[in-house]
Formats: structure tokens, sequence, C-alpha cells
């Protein structure tokens, strides 16, 4: 866990002070973001014989679309409206964005669109915050502010995001994103933690719960479904050729396979990530866009 701290209240400012008058004596109020060991993983399968004559190999295919979906994953769930979920994942943006530090977009118009960007840089203001502010927004929104108009028939947005900035604010656009919201965020209170590239391993002697949506892990012995190859318990003793205890079905994880009975293998992705704001108001949404 890596705890990072911060201020929540101002209060060490100097003053001015006369000739031989007493300096005023003040305090602050520290604070602290921690950020904890949360991870995105999966995991998927080959079978030996395409990892071995397949050309080009399967197996950099297999992990650079694990990373690449996963991408997309991350850029989902970072800018969602799900809260923490303890021992599980961070909050998303959106989530964090309570209160006044999220509005509904005033309209389409031109008007509307100043209006909405002007209210989510004064709020943000007001609140002490936007040393590195930056819009993140879905690439369609992002198009169609270039392609507005202004009262002269000229496009009121277009060179100015051709050089990466609106309103003089650096701008990011994702298809990512969610369509109809537009984020301000201010970059310098927005912690995050992770390894650099997430790390895959393979595995030829792994067995795995085939499920895409596991909820069980895989049973120590005690469980068994009809038809598959049922575990054995002896009884007290463990003396081989005992009778078989009775199989349970609770918390049974089915199917099951085992790569090194199947001639397979299994590549395991596992990326560290955390993130969380320093102050709240450090993210600003503006919902129910459709410029």
């Amino acid at each position: 866990k890596i705890r990072l701290p911060g201020r929540s209240a101002r209060g060490l400012s100097g003053d001015f002070v006369s000739e031989n008058q007493p300096i005023p004596v003040k305090q602050t109020t520290f604070t602290s973001v921690l950020l904890e060991p949360y991870k995105l993983a999966v995991i998927t399968t080959l079978t030996r014989e395409l990892a071995k004559y397949s050309n080009p190999s399967a197996i950099p295919i297999l992990r650079q679309a694990m990373t690449d979906d996963t991408l997309v994953t991350l850029d989902t769930l970072f800018l969602d409206a799900t809260a923490a979920i303890a021992t599980k994942r961070p909050a998303g943006l959106q989530a964090l964005a309570t209160g006044a530090n999220t509005r509904a977009s005033s309209g389409t118009a031109l008007a509307n669109v100043i209006t909405d960007l002007k209210a989510a840089t004064t709020q943000m203001g007001a609140l002490n915050m936007g040393r590195r502010p930056v819009w993140v927004m879905n690439t369609v929104r992002y198009q169609s502010l270039a392609l507005m108009l202004n009262a002269a028939g000229g496009f009121m947005f277009r060179d100015e995001l051709a050089n990466g900035t609106l309103i003089g604010i650096p701008v990011l656009h994702s298809t990512n994103v969610p369509s109809a919201v537009v984020f301000l965020i201010d970059a310098s209170e927005l912690a995050t933690a992770s390894d650099i590239s997430p790390e895959i391993e393979i595995s030829t002697d792994a067995t795995l719960h085939m499920q895409s949506t596991p909820t069980t892990a895989i049973a120590d012995g005690t469980g068994a479904i009809a038809g598959e190859v049922q575990p054995i318990a002896f009884p007290a003793g463990g003396a081989p050729g005992g009778t078989p205890g009775t199989p349970a079905l609770a918390d049974h994880a089915q199917p099951v396979q085992s790569m090194f009975q199947t001639y397979s293998l299994a590549l395991r992705l596992i990326w560290p990530i955390d993130w969380d704001i320093r102050r709240a108001g450090a993210v600003q949404t503006i919902t129910g866009v459709a410029w």
C-alpha cells in the first residue's frame, strides 16, 4: 500500500508584520490518500499444437490481444460511475465527482457549450484547484466541437482543437470515454500507481476453472458433479483401496481442465493498479452531453 500525504486546509500563509510586533503562529491540517494493490487479471488457453505449429506464433498474438483488450477495459473502469469495492477495485472517476462537481449539460447550442465549459472551470477554480487541468471526452464530442460554427459562420473551436486545447486547456479524446460525459480533471490532484506494463506468465501444468465469470474456487476433493471423474477421499488412515468418501455438490467449480492432461498452455495476465483523487473536486463532470 502507498500512502500519499496531502493537505485538507490551508493555514500556513505568511503576512506582513510591523517592526517589533509578534509574528503569528498558525497551523494546518494534513490528510492522505491510500493506494492499494488492486489488480486487473485474465487467463486464456491454447493447445500445444497451436503454439508449436502456428506461423506467426499464436503466443505473442494472444499476449498482445490480452494487453490491448485489458487497456480498453481499464479506460472503461477508470471513467465509470461505480463506487469503490473493498479488496476488488477503485472508484470510477464519475463516482468521485460528487455534489456540485457534476452537472447536466445545458443544451446543444454554442451558448450552451460555453455555459457548460465555464461551469466546470468555475467550480474547479472555486475549490482552488486547476494547476494541471485537462478535458477528457469521447471522440464524437471532440469532432462535434471542431465542426461547431460561430455567428459569423466560421468554425468556433477547430483551430484551437487542432493544437490540442479547448479554451486553453489540454484535451484528451477516445472512443473509450462515455459518449455523453465530459470530464475536467486536475491531473495534479489525481494519484495513480501501477506497474508500467502487465505481467504475463505461461503455464503448462495449471488446472483451470473454465469460466469467463467464475464465482467458485476449484474444489479441493470434496465436490463432484455426475459424469465427471470423481475425486477420491479415503477413510481415516488413508489406506489405498478404501471406500471413497461421499462427494458434495456445494462450492464445486466446473468445468475444470488440466493443461498438462490436455497438452495445452495457459497465459495469465496480471496488472496491479490503483487510482484516487487527493482532494474532492479534482474531477468535474458534465453529463447528458449532446453537443
